[in-house]
């Protein structure tokens, strides 16, 4: 485990995977962010990466399968490098075994930044391949929420349907800009992914205002309806299993390229108003 802070917030990040396993308000001694013994998600936090949701892919007419849901970044082991208190830098390195389920050399690097009330994270992948090199990913991080939360979509009411866990490719349109987090709108829809038109997104609870700020194409909003005591706004760079999806990973739709030696950088951050 290591950890960034200032005078308002402690992050603690987990080694393995790069996952946050805290989101301490310093003041109020408050946890914001989900944790496995409040129940309803065995998980706090998912890096994704390459691939989001599903298992199977093939590349040069060769199948694949993923060991973990939403790729496999998310059980290894990264090195950690403090810049200084409130930067941090994990990083991990493919090894051989990964070839058996992704036929790419990378370095995926993960930046965590605290910038007074702003939690900012800035992912860096570089292609070690000497062909183009295919990927999604994103992050999946639980905050609490209470009775009152609701979600405010910024006019992010474009979104693509889910039938029998596959996206179907034709947009609808929601009937509400906000989304109260306590009427099971979840029990029919499962998740909501949204087109990104604005890159807002504000969730609303009792003590806390959460302002994303998110670049990625796509917006996943996910909770347990039988629990209702956290939410997941997940930004995509890719997309989950869609309707009539080709096998192939480089022509799926929202994927991401890099030619050899290439790199680029994603990012998105998490504004937090304390209200009470």
């Amino acid at each position: 485990m290591e950890y960034i802070a200032n005078d308002l917030f402690k992050i603690t990040v987990n080694n393995i995977g790069g996952s946050l396993t805290s989101i301490l308000d310093l003041k109020n001694n408050r946890e914001l962010i989900h944790q496995i013994d409040d129940g309803g998600w065995k998980f706090q936090d998912v890096m994704i990466f390459p691939i989001i949701g599903q298992y199977e892919y093939s590349v040069n007419d060769k199948t694949y399968n993923i060991p973990s849901r939403h790729g496999f970044i998310r059980e290894k082991e990264f090195e950690f490098r403090k810049l200084n208190s409130t930067t941090l830098i994990a990083t991990y390195v493919s090894s051989k075994i990964d070839l058996d389920y992704y036929p790419y050399k990378f370095i995926y690097e993960i930046k965590y930044e605290l910038i007074y009330n702003k939690y900012r994270v800035t992912f860096k992948i570089i292609n070690l391949s000497d062909i183009n090199m295919f990927f999604s990913l994103g992050n999946h991080l639980g905050i609490k929420i209470d009775n009152s939360s609701y979600i405010d979509l910024n006019n992010n009411i474009t979104y693509l349907p889910i039938i029998n866990g596959n996206i179907l490719l034709s947009e609808k349109i929601l009937n509400f800009d906000k989304i109260s987090l306590n009427n099971n709108v979840f029990d029919e829809l499962d998740t909501i992914i949204l087109l990104n038109k604005t890159k807002k997104i504000t969730l609303h609870t009792d003590f806390y205002n959460f302002d994303y700020d998110l670049n990625s194409p796509l917006i996943a909003l996910w909770q347990n309806s039988k629990t209702n005591n956290f939410i997941c706004v997940e930004p995509w760079w890719g997309i989950a299993s869609y309707n009539n999806e080709p096998k192939t990973l480089n022509n799926r739709l929202y994927i991401n390229k890099l030619s050899p030696n290439e790199s680029a950088i994603y990012s998105f951050s998490i504004t937090i108003n304390k209200i009470n």
